[in-house]
């Protein structure tokens, strides 16, 4: 296998568990690079785009790395909008932290 191969073939890594206590085991997908891109024009273009809602919606998937929301569909993310804050930020706290997102002063 050659070095394009061997690169290409990390797209699809497994999703992590978290445990959220009101919600038990749930799964964080790794982003793309154009998820990220994604989450980038959500929050400057914020008028009209609920951010964080739409990144819960990237990152929050099932067992076999299937997305749980859309974050394409406004139903889904209304969804995600009305879910308590706390649980939410934990979550994306987690997320975050797995997708590289996050500066843990690590070298």
């Amino acid at each position: 296998m050659g070095i394009r191969e061997t690169i290409l073939a990390s797209a699809h890594p497994k999703p992590k568990a978290v445990e959220v206590a009101e919600w038990g085991t749930i799964y964080i997908r790794t982003l793309t690079v154009g998820e990220i891109l994604e989450q980038q024009t959500d929050v400057k273009d914020g008028e009209n785009r609920p951010a964080i809602a739409r990144a819960l919606c990237r990152v929050l998937c099932d067992e076999q790395g299937q997305r749980v929301f859309d974050p394409a569909q406004a139903s889904d993310v209304d969804s995600v909008l009305a879910l308590p804050w706390l649980l939410v930020r934990n979550v994306m706290e987690a997320a975050n932290e797995h997708n590289g997102l996050v500066v843990t002063g690590k070298a």
